[in-house]
């Protein structure tokens, strides 16, 4: 009796124990229905290992343009900086929407959303909608058109439709109102600027970044009262890297900064996936990036500049916003950051060190492309992208699996019969994942482990989970998750589509 009451007991611990660590890598998960062209659906999750976190994410939409923005930003020396790129980017990255690309506010599938359009109107343009009649907003469209009245005279609010963050993006008024005026003053220089407005995607998102850095810098300096901001400075002195998806259509732009990743999934024809790689690390131990380095400082700094694999011998990524320890020289940093507790790297000699020109790279999608995932680097110090999209492409297979099949409205033959193979392969290979969320999916088996099973792969959760946030960051760094599903019946509708 005795024997039985302690295995009894032993058991229900033990389900306790896993039921704790579900709820603790599922309490920060989000899905998204979008199925607005080339994107299906969208999983992300978030866990912490400092305290607060230093990692956020956001997804929007650029109305002007319908190009859909996600990111991941990996704060260090704390979160105000990625806290504050995390919602205050994608405003400049709407303000630099290319002339070809731009399109009137009044859209009819804007006022009419279809059914499937998941993505929620803000409060202002529902109010908008049921105070105007369906001819009524018509007739506005129509006027519109005719004056080519475009998107990109409006405010930016208007101009940008969130799908998710991870921050609440509050920001006190004057420091709100003045970032509105930079961005407004950042438009208007686009659209005079015959280089920029009619040159390419990957030249505006470098210049939105480096004008988002540039504006988060001048907004910690002294005014004309001689008086800091002392938020403002928070945000410039601590940093943050970047890994943002611009996706239009079938176009897709990946702008990194930093230690982040992007990895694109690509199915084969034989049902295997492969994995993309579409960022490179900005470190040592990139050649191309120590080579850059060392080639903007003198020969007398080769001793100094990289020290110890890091940036003057500290910090680790390459390339980030803010840090403008690495940027400003000697004589402003003693004005503006030692007062605040930020004393200046040994060595700074010939400033700046430190760059906010992102690297991005283009790819066209394909039907065989179906997923994205960007992390932070925390999880691509356990995983391999490989690994990673392996997850993804077998957590997708054993979902499917488990839902009755009904093809979608336009589908041929021929892709029926390519679904059903796929669901074939499923069933034979994979089994229900635990988790819905592909995106939890991932981080379970970066911290579980992908072997043992489900028993050993709960012990190792059970054990790294218990430790706190704070305390947790001597054995492992935040982790950022955001898997973008793509609609493979859409991109194989596109094929001509041309950027």
């Amino acid at each position: 009796m005795l024997k039985r009451n302690f295995f009894h007991e032993f058991r229900r611990h033990n389900r306790s124990s896993r039921w704790n660590a579900d709820a603790h890598l599922r309490a920060h998960e989000r899905s998204a229905n979008v199925e607005d062209d080339a994107i299906m659906r969208v999983d992300t999750c978030q866990l912490a290992a400092n305290n607060p976190i230093e990692d956020f994410y956001s997804a929007a939409k650029c109305i002007s343009s319908r190009a859909f923005l996600f990111g991941v930003f990996d704060g260090h020396g704390g979160q105000q900086c990625s806290r504050h790129i995390s919602t205050n980017l994608y405003p400049y990255l709407c303000a630099s929407v290319l002339k070809k690309h731009e399109h009137c506010p009044y859209q009819k599938e804007r006022l009419f959303p279809s059914p499937k359009n998941h993505i929620p109107l803000k409060p202002y343009e529902k109010l908008k909608l049921l105070k105007e009649s369906q001819s009524t907003a018509l007739l506005r469209y129509l006027e519109l058109s005719e004056s080519s009245e475009l998107i990109g005279d409006y405010s930016p609010d208007q101009r940008l439709e969130w799908l998710f963050s991870s921050s609440d993006g509050h920001l006190p008024n004057a420091f709100k109102s003045r970032e509105t005026r930079n961005i407004a003053a950042y438009h208007k220089e686009f659209k005079k600027n015959p280089n920029t407005y009619t040159g390419t995607v990957r030249e505006a998102l470098k210049l939105a970044f480096e004008t988002c850095d540039k504006d988060l810098g001048d907004n910690a300096l002294p005014n004309a009262k001689g008086v800091i901001d002392r938020h403002a400075a928070m945000v410039a002195a601590s940093g943050s890297c970047c890994t943002l998806a611009h996706i239009r259509s079938r176009h897709l732009h990946v702008a990194n900064l930093g230690d982040a990743a992007a990895v694109l999934g690509v199915v084969n024809p034989n049902g295997s996936v492969t994995a993309r790689q579409l960022s490179r690390a900005h470190c040592v131990d990139n050649a191309d990036e120590v080579q850059r380095i060392r080639i903007a400082h003198p020969a007398s700094e080769s001793q100094t500049v990289l020290r110890g694999g890091r940036l003057l011998g500290e910090l680790f990524p390459l390339r980030a916003f803010g840090d403008v320890r690495y940027k400003w020289p000697l004589d402003l940093q003693k004005v503006v950051l030692e007062p605040l507790g930020h004393p200046p790297p040994q060595h700074l000699y010939t400033p700046p060190y430190l760059s906010t020109s992102p690297e991005v790279f283009y790819h066209k999608l394909t039907p065989n492309d179906r997923f994205l995932v960007l992390a932070t680097d925390g999880l691509w110090e356990w995983l391999d992208p490989d690994t990673v999209v392996r997850l993804v492409h077998d957590h997708t297979l054993g979902t499917i699996t488990q839902q009755a099949y009904v093809p979608k409205s336009g589908t041929t033959l021929q892709q029926v019969r390519e679904q059903l193979k796929e669901r074939a392969r499923g069933e034979q290979k994979t089994k229900k994942p635990i988790d819905e969320n592909c995106a939890t999916h991932i981080i379970r088996h970066a911290l579980g482990g992908v072997s043992g099973g489900a028993t050993k792969q709960y012990e190792r959760l059970i054990d790294i989970l218990q430790v706190p946030p704070g305390r947790a960051r001597n054995y492992r760094d935040d982790i950022t998750v955001i898997v973008i599903h793509f609609n493979e019946t859409f991109l194989d509708g596109h094929e001509e589509d041309e950027e």
